[in-house]
């Protein structure tokens, strides 16, 4: 489950990005923003008092909605707004805190943010931090990558070299999302998400190196925040029995379930001599074909069969 979230450590993780200012309510800053059990709220959105939401955002339009409201019918909705007990009011567009949301803020310890972001983008930017935050995640041990646009989790059992495999991939260009205990949660359109806890961003730790920081050593473009996931490689080691019993025209592909989704998996198997990195970006060379309804097995079969009646003639 994630850790509680406050007023406060929100505000820290989003101050640069959306260059927040706290306008008042400093008293509120240690509310906590936590996942709703009454289903009439919903968690983030423009003003609404049929609706209402834990963050309510106040854009341009919203403002000068309320300015048109005569006196006794601001107060009103100001009243309104209080009863339906928000966790936070942010100011977007650059508007200026008014008296009145100053007080609001000031006598109930309602955090007060103010940013000169436009609404929709300060909107898009907190749903996306805040969703996997208020959402139940599940942890899969493993590496998690994005390897030519697919989200890719290289699982195995401990010292098989999932991290010696993810800086090999990194050093081919793919990009590194999370080490060891990525995080998974089922986003609002039912899309599987993974990410990496806060603390273990953009490291990645390989025996005998220890810990790295994959952004400082490689860049930006090496790392990134989160992923669909959409494919697992699972790596065993390749013994000399198992390799007698495999079935060498077609791909040994089963499916794993998460959030009742099946997704698809594919041995990876490792062996002295084989070039991992390039075995990785063929399986998701192959599984973007199998996407679009190509089937190396199936075509090759049809050509066999082919060859065959050709021959017959």
């Amino acid at each position: 489950m994630p850790m509680p979230l406050t007023c406060q450590s929100l505000f820290e993780q989003c101050r640069d990005r959306l260059q927040l200012k706290w306008a008042a309510g400093q008293r509120g800053s240690s509310l906590l923003l936590q996942s709703l059990t009454d289903t009439n709220k919903g968690l983030i959105g423009f003003l609404n008092l049929i609706r209402p939401n834990m963050i309510q955002l106040i854009g341009s339009a919203e403002m000068e909605y309320l300015k048109a409201l005569g006196k006794n019918s601001l107060q009103d909705t100001l009243e309104l707004i209080l009863e339906k007990q928000p966790r936070l009011i942010i100011l977007s567009d650059d508007l200026p805190p008014t008296e009145e949301f100053i007080h609001l803020a000031n006598h109930n310890d309602i955090p007060l943010w103010c940013t000169p972001r436009q609404s929709s983008a300060v909107l898009h930017y907190l749903q996306q931090q805040l969703e996997p935050l208020m959402t139940p995640s599940t942890v899969q041990h493993g590496v998690f990558m994005e390897v030519m646009g697919i989200g890719v989790l290289l699982s195995g059992s401990s010292g098989i070299g999932k991290s010696e495999l993810a800086l090999e991939l990194v050093n081919r260009g793919h990009r590194l999302i999370a080490d060891d205990a990525p995080e998974f949660f089922l986003s609002s359109n039912g899309i599987i998400l993974g990410r990496s806890p806060g603390m273990l961003r953009d490291f990645l730790e390989v025996r005998g190196l220890g810990i790295l920081n994959i952004r400082a050593m490689f860049g930006d473009n090496a790392v990134m925040e989160e992923k669909p996931l959409q494919l697992i490689l699972h790596l065993s080691p390749l013994s000399d029995n198992k390799s007698k019993t495999i079935d060498r025209l077609a791909q040994q592909q089963s499916t794993r379930n998460i959030y009742e989704q099946k997704i698809p998996e594919v041995p990876l198997l490792v062996a002295a001599g084989r070039n991992l990195g390039v075995i990785v970006e063929a399986a998701v060379r192959d599984y973007v074909l199998r996407l679009n309804g190509y089937f190396a097995v199936q075509d090759f079969i049809t050509k066999q069969q082919q060859f065959m009646a050709d021959n017959k003639q």
